[in-house]
């Protein structure tokens, strides 16, 4: 994928993300905020909860930045892969080695020719996008997640072979019962310093 279609995808979805973070609740906290600083006035107040919803979008953005373009590198060896018949073995280990997707999934047509973690085992119907990446924030159970998927088309002697790359990244973790907290994750533990003015995401509450 071309820079300026990467570009293009994030500058596409970032007034949609702006919005999204800007309805974000600061409640959490601000009591806390109150007794720490109990010395400051309701503007400085609303001047550090606004500098940090301001960081914590900033930070969203370049999270989010990070796993298109890692995704984009890896479908691109994917890409350079299949072009050689050289298989993608050795593409996805690397791939789970360096920790990068919380999982990855690469079809040939509709048929599952690679996979890893907790990416999906198929494609669901109309979930193909025509040419650009398409990148989404999903929710399965209780967990969270960046997906990015985009088709890909490779030459195959006289013939066209379609073929759709899916990556994924675990964005946040809620588990109800406490043998799994543990395995919790938020993306304001991820995004924010723990004296920054509390953030909190919600996506589909």
């Amino acid at each position: 994928m071309s820079p300026n279609a990467l570009t293009s995808t994030i500058k596409n979805r970032t007034w949609i993300l702006a919005f999204l973070l800007a309805l974000v609740a600061l409640s959490y906290g601000l009591f806390e905020l109150w007794i720490e600083h109990g010395d400051l006035s309701e503007e400085q107040r609303s001047e550090l909860a606004l500098k940090s919803l301001h960081a914590a979008m900033e930070n969203y953005h370049r999270f989010e930045y990070e796993f298109i373009s890692e995704s984009a590198e890896f479908t691109e060896h994917v890409r350079e892969n299949l072009s050689t018949a050289s298989g993608l073995d050795q593409v996805v280990e690397e791939a789970e080695k360096n920790a990068l997707f919380w999982g990855v999934s690469v079809f040939k047509g509709s048929d599952l020719i690679a996979w890893s973690d907790f990416a999906p085992s198929q494609l669901l119907p109309g979930s193909i996008p025509d040419s650009i990446p398409l990148i989404q924030i999903e929710q399965h159970n209780n967990v969270t997640f960046l997906s990015y998927r985009v088709p890909l088309i490779i030459e195959s002697g006289d013939s066209l072979a379609h073929y759709t790359v899916e990556t994924r990244r675990k964005i946040q973790q809620n588990n109800i019962l406490p043998i799994g907290n543990s395995s919790e994750l938020t993306l304001s533990e991820q995004l924010q310093q723990k004296s920054d003015f509390p953030v909190h995401f919600s996506f589909f509450e």
